[in-house]
């Protein structure tokens, strides 16, 4: 499988340590008995003393890096080589500088190597280089995208659902019309009572009259009745939702939640990882 500077950058510091550390024979092959230096000035001392070896997890190591080497080199005069084992490149002014300061020191230092990220990735072409760090950190960064990718498309779904549902509350207002139009009605039928008041009292000599008048009055209020009994039963629905709304945004909102916290935890991750390489 070939591999990229990016699948390098998708080490964790201590991955990369650990990819630098098991292949030290590979990257540096005149290194041996090395250990950790407890002194915290270089990463390993090895060569009994004699090599100072700086890991360096960076995809550039800038002028103030080898300024840094060169003053903690001038301190300890004991060190003749120094490696630099580096994810990144060296930029321009400090490869700059470091070739003024190797040939100004050429008698005190006998050697410097950098071990930069293209001599890396050529080294795991080889079969004799153990790659798990760098498969482990393809593999998860391959899964990270994936699912970074579902968790954002099922959010922006759920969403365009959740703006979907309130658009169809939205629509309700039409029913609030229709009642407003009973309440007229009803409001009407109540002026019509008063006129068939009026009528009553002046048609009271003419019992035929007086039962007709008194049908129609009776059929009103049976009529009013009616009426307000559906503007209750119509306020009730718009006040009361289905359980199929409720289980709809619920479920809507979970989901949304879900995404979001996955695609926050991703994101998050991701640019520690970046921040970690470019600091």
């Amino acid at each position: 499988m070939k591999y990229t500077k990016e699948d390098l950058y998708a080490l964790t510091g201590e991955e990369f340590e650990d990819f630098c550390l098991s292949n030290i024979k590979n990257i540096a092959p005149d290194v041996y008995n090395y250990e950790y230096n407890l002194d915290g000035s270089f990463d390993l001392i090895a060569n009994n003393g004699t090599v100072a070896i700086e890991i360096k997890h960076h995809k550039s190591i800038d002028i103030d890096y080898i300024k840094i080497f060169f003053k903690l080199l001038s301190l300890t005069p004991k060190i003749k080589v120094f490696i630099l084992i580096t994810s990144g490149k060296l930029t321009k002014r400090a490869d700059d500088l470091l070739k003024k300061e190797v040939e100004k020191n050429a008698l005190s230092i006998a050697k410097i190597k950098i071990v930069d990220v293209e001599e890396l990735i050529t080294l795991t072409k080889n079969d004799k280089i153990n790659i798990k760090q760098i498969k482990v950190a393809k593999k998860r960064s391959l899964t990270q995208n994936r699912i970074l990718t579902i968790s954002s498309f099922v959010s922006i779904i759920s969403v365009l659902l959740l703006l979907f549902s309130f658009t169809l509350k939205i629509q309700k207002p039409t029913l609030e019309k229709k009642i407003q139009n009973v309440e007229l009605a009803i409001g009407n039928l109540k002026d019509l009572e008063v006129q068939l008041n009026d009528i009553k009292e002046d048609m009271q000599k003419t019992q035929k009259a007086k039962k007709i008048i008194e049908q129609e009055y009776n059929k009103a209020k049976e009529l009013e009745k009616l009426t307000e009994q559906q503007i209750e039963s119509f306020k009730e629905a718009i006040k009361s939702q289905s359980w199929y709304d409720i289980l709809l945004q619920n479920a809507l909102s979970f989901i949304l939640g879900v995404g979001s916290s996955i695609v926050a935890t991703i994101l998050i991750s991701k640019y520690r990882q970046k921040k970690t390489l470019e600091d």
